[in-house]
Parts: C-alpha cells; sequence; structure tokens
C-alpha cells in the first residue's frame, strides 16, 4: 500500500476513534443530566452575610443526618422541623492527600445567630439549613462550601442492594427497640436494617452519642468504600449511574452538582482510605443550662487550636492540647545573715 492509501486509512481511522469519543461524552453527559435531576436541591443553604470566613484551603463538605420519615412534615429537601441526629464536616485538604472528619454533637451548647444560646441542632430546627452553616462557620471560623442532607433511614435499601455493609465494630451493644439485634465486637457484615439500627443507636451503646456519631462515620466510609471503587473513579460514566441510584436519599446545595462530584472524586484517584481523619468536637464538660436542658459545653482551647489548622489546611494534624499548669513553687526563706 502506497504512503497515499495508508494516510486515508489513518485519516479513517482517526475520524471512527473521535467520533466514537464524542458519542461517549455525549453519553456521559446525558447520564450526568439525568442523575442531576433525579439529586432533590436544597436551595437557601447558604448565609447572605457578608460576614461569612473568607475561602480557605481545600473543601468544606456539611453532611447532614437524620431518618426524615421520622418526622411528618419534613422533607429531605426543606430539612422542615427537623432536628439533625448526625452532623459533620468533612475536609478534604487541598493537596488531595487528606480527609478528617469532624463530627459536631447534636447538644453542643452554641451561640446561634438571631436565636442565642442553644443545642446547634436546633439552628436546623428553630431556624434553617443557612442558619446552621452560619453556626459552624461562626464556631469554626471557616467556610463551608458545599452541603448534603442524607436520609439515614433510605440507606437501608442502598446497602441491601450492595449485598451488605462490612464495617468494623469496637463496641458491642443490643438494640434498645425492637428487633433487638445484638452488634458483637468485631467485623459485622449487616443487612440494611442492621446497619440503621448501627447508625441510630446511642441509649444502649458504651459511651452514647459520642460512640453513635463514630458508628455514623464508620457506615458512611463502608458506603464510600464500596460504591466509589478504583473503577468508578476513573470511569465518569459508572460514576454518574451511581449516584443516580442513590440520588433519592441525597438532597445537595445547587452547586453541589454531580460534575462537581465527578471533578472532585477524580482529583482524590490516587487517594487511600487508610488517611481518612475521624474526630469529634471536643467538649470540656457537661451539664444543664439554666432552662434545663442538658448539654456539651465546648472547649475554647481546643475550639481555637481547630480554627488555626483550618486556616493553614492542617486539620488532619489536630490533636487536643490541654492547658499546662505550672506548679506552685514555695518562695524561698530570704538567707538570715
Amino acid at each position: 500500500m502506497n504512503l497515499k492509501g495508508r494516510l486515508k486509512y489513518l485519516a479513517i481511522a482517526l475520524g471512527g476513534v473521535a467520533l466514537i469519543g464524542l458519542l461517549y461524552g455525549a453519553v456521559v453527559a446525558f447520564n450526568l443530566w439525568q442523575a442531576n435531576n433525579a439529586i432533590k436541591p436544597l436551595a437557601s443553604v447558604f448565609p447572605t452575610t457578608s460576614e461569612r470566613p473568607d475561602e480557605s484551603p481545600g473543601e468544606n463538605i456539611l453532611l447532614l443526618g437524620a431518618d426524615y420519615r421520622a418526622y411528618q412534615t419534613a422533607e429531605i429537601d426543606t430539612l422542615t422541623g427537623v432536628r439533625a441526629d448526625t452532623i459533620i464536616l468533612v475536609h478534604i485538604s487541598e493537596d488531595r492527600e487528606n480527609v478528617t472528619m469532624l463530627s459536631i454533637m447534636r447538644d453542643s451548647w452554641v451561640s446561634i445567630p438571631e436565636i442565642g444560646e442553644a443545642k446547634i441542632n436546633a439552628a436546623l430546627s428553630l431556624g434553617n439549613v443557612a442558619t446552621l452553616v452560619q453556626t459552624i462557620e461562626t464556631l469554626l471560623d471557616t467556610r463551608i462550601d458545599r452541603v448534603a442532607a442524607i436520609d439515614f433511614a433510605g440507606f437501608e435499601s442502598i446497602v441491601d442492594e450492595l449485598g451488605g455493609l462490612t464495617v468494623k465494630n469496637d463496641r458491642a451493644f443490643t438494640l434498645s427497640i425492637y428487633p433487638r439485634h445484638y452488634y458483637p465486637v468485631g467485623k459485622l457484615t449487616m443487612t440494611g436494617n442492621e446497619v440503621l439500627g448501627f447508625v441510630r443507636e446511642r441509649k444502649n451503646v458504651p459511651g452514647g452519642d459520642y460512640q453513635r456519631v463514630k458508628n455514623q462515620r464508620k457506615v458512611i466510609i463502608a458506603l464510600a468504600k464500596k460504591i466509589i471503587t478504583d473503577e468508578v473513579k476513573n470511569n465518569p460514566l459508572k460514576l454518574s449511574s451511581t449516584f443516580e441510584s442513590i440520588a433519592p436519599y441525597l438532597a445537595l446545595d445547587d452547586g453541589f452538582t454531580l460534575q462537581y462530584i465527578v471533578k472532585l472524586v477524580g482529583s482524590l484517584r490516587s487517594f487511600e482510605y487508610s488517611n481518612i481523619r475521624q474526630i469529634t468536637l471536643p467538649g470540656a464538660s457537661t451539664g444543664y443550662t439554666d432552662d434545663g436542658q442538658w448539654a456539651i459545653f465546648l472547649d475554647e482551647l481546643a475550639l481555637q487550636q481547630m480554627r488555626e489548622r483550618f486556616l493553614d489546611d492542617t486539620i488532619h494534624l489536630f490533636e487536643r492540647v490541654l492547658p499546662s499548669i505550672s506548679p506552685t513553687v514555695t518562695p524561698s526563706s530570704t538567707p538570715t545573715t
């Protein structure tokens, strides 16, 4: 075959490759559009005040979780009348090498804009999502970039579709309500209903709410590992179809699109799950407020340390530093001459 003929076949081959690329891109775009339409939008989730913290390195994603079916007037996309059972701020470092999951206990006593001193979950039930976002931004002096509401009850069907979920349990307990399922210590492969009990229980689990937030983080990480596999990370088509299947159980802010998710997941291709740091907002003490509410009073020193860590993108290195107490020194007697 002469050179002219070879060039002709090369042009045809390149044209075919380009056409396949265009068709694949069109399919991905359609699937992203379809998945975006399936996700319920969270409207007006960010404060309109000009006093929000400046943008900081990395990404801050606020996860809100509750059993929305338990609230007769609640919808996942409006959060009307809901007290959030789960408040987790996920920080992804700018270099995409570290992820930190910071749980904020729902009984944390804080100052809520236009409401006053109250438990932090009252920011949602007495205000709205923007009120809660502003409360957390003020508390940690860091800007929240994206917000997602999760229906934990809805995850029951997802877990069953995935064939169960394996989580390492470090505190044995039995559900305080029917069917009183027992969760022994060790690696547990659970059904959707068992996972739901695992993230809900706080009365019978040693450590109460503190252990419950740990269990919730474990389940979120286990779900992420099972859903966002290496195959999904490297395949936008698979990623869009995966998120379309869980869309009924999510509500995302307007900027939290599938395009944003595809880009974010793509930037985490080399990320190792072992680099996830799990911490809980430190409390200094617990007790009753003046109006008789049991609450967690936060450690102001630890909060300041966290603010500094968020500012320089090192929250994954946070270690609670307790104030040092200088020993009492007895002055020596004045020597006599």
